[in-house]
């Protein structure tokens, strides 16, 4: 098919003559000459800014804003004559030759535009700037909720590109980059209220340099989760332990009281639940929740066995009873919760960021090939 479409047929008119083909009119044949141009992978260099907008825990995803500077050779295009501009100026992507097409690695949604193209007509630069608002999918790690530790990875390829160490070899159009130099070719901005930026690790060249990929740390801050959860129950259950002190005169009343802090607490486990997705595993605030409503559970069977004493043996040695009980339960209550704070600010319940690279390793077995772990590992 290439060949005959290569060909050059010349025009032919068919007159006269004692044939059959005769009688049939007249038949123009047009020649058809169509040029195939196939395109070497060109090499690119790559620098990416990042602003992560949002992660959201029960998708699974976080969106981003992506600014992503590229530069490639157009050697054909190269002018050194006097005449030639060394500054790089702006250019209608279509006079180019070939302008990189970008697609974000596990994307659920995208929104892009070219913001702009450059040509430095002196040496045959090109330079592009993108902008994209991207959705990714993420699977994150919620075993250790909210003491959780994630990566949020970034992955980039470009049609017939190979992608390289952005260098600088002339001028750069005016604007481009922001007047800033992005170390280790991406730079991640955050203004996530529940998670803190912990480090950027260095652009990646994957599966044969056709991939981009770099990846944030970051790790969930506990404030919300201390103030609005461990707090409300530390003091329910804090609370329901004094109701072993309540006499015993009326134990309807003071069951009921004991019941309505369980109940409480069930509702309130049903609110907490609502943060995560629904997950076949336990978080640590799962765990703590659980604790919270055995301790309340353990307050209601102590009032039901003061009571029984109180009836059965005498009303002396329950008071007696209720009140060893509640000084032991306050101490390990109060003695629990110092270790858990303790534990939670200095790191202990976190996961250690090697382990936890090779968790998101395998997470992204799409992108990452298992040839490319000891190098993520090394830059982790």
């Amino acid at each position: 098919a290439a060949a005959a479409a290569a060909a050059a047929v010349s025009v032919e008119r068919i007159d006269g003559g004692a044939t059959a083909a005769d009688a049939a009119p007249a038949v123009e044949r047009i020649s058809v000459s169509r040029r195939v141009r196939v395109l070497e992978r060109k090499r690119v260099g790559v620098l990416i800014h990042a602003a992560v907008n949002t992660v959201t825990d029960v998708d699974n995803t976080f969106t981003c804003d992506l600014m992503i500077y590229l530069r490639w050779d157009e050697p054909s295009l190269a002018d050194t004559s006097r005449e030639a501009r060394k500054r790089p100026s702006l250019v209608d992507p279509d006079t180019l030759p070939w302008v990189p097409a970008i697609h974000v690695l596990n994307a659920n949604s995208t929104e892009a535009e070219i913001k702009s193209v450059y040509l430095n007509r002196a040496t045959g630069e090109a330079f592009a700037m993108y902008n994209w608002i991207a959705t990714i999918r993420e699977p994150l790690e919620l075993q250790r909720f909210p003491c959780d530790r994630q990566f949020l990875n970034i992955g980039i390829e470009a049609d017939n590109g190979l992608f390289e160490k952005f260098e600088e070899k002339g001028p750069l159009p005016y604007g481009f980059l922001g007047g800033k130099r992005v170390p280790g070719g991406a730079r991640i901005t955050s203004t996530l209220p529940n998670f803190s930026l912990v480090a950027v690790e260095p652009l990646a060249m994957l599966h044969s340099a056709t991939y981009a990929f770099f990846r944030a740390r970051i790790q969930r801050r506990l404030g919300f989760y201390f103030t609005n959860v461990v707090l409300i129950l530390f003091l329910l259950v804090l609370v329901s332990s004094f109701v072993s002190q309540l006499p015993n005169d009326e134990p309807a009343g003071r069951q009921g009281v004991a019941a309505t802090f369980v109940l409480a607490g069930i509702a309130y486990k049903y609110v907490v639940s609502q943060l995560l997705p629904p997950i076949s595993h336990s978080t640590l605030l799962d765990y703590y929740v659980l604790i919270s409503l055995t301790a309340l559970s353990i307050n209601m069977l102590e009032s039901l066995a003061s009571m029984l004493l109180a009836r059965h043996v005498s009303p002396e040695v329950a008071t007696d009873v209720d009140l060893y009980y509640f000084l032991s339960f306050l101490v390990v209550w109060l003695l629990f919760h110092f270790v858990l704070v303790v534990a939670s600010v200095g790191g202990c319940c976190r996961k250690n960021w090697k382990a936890a690279s090779r968790e998101d390793n395998r997470d992204q077995d799409d992108i990452i090939a298992p040839s490319d772990y000891k190098e993520l590992d090394d830059m982790t």
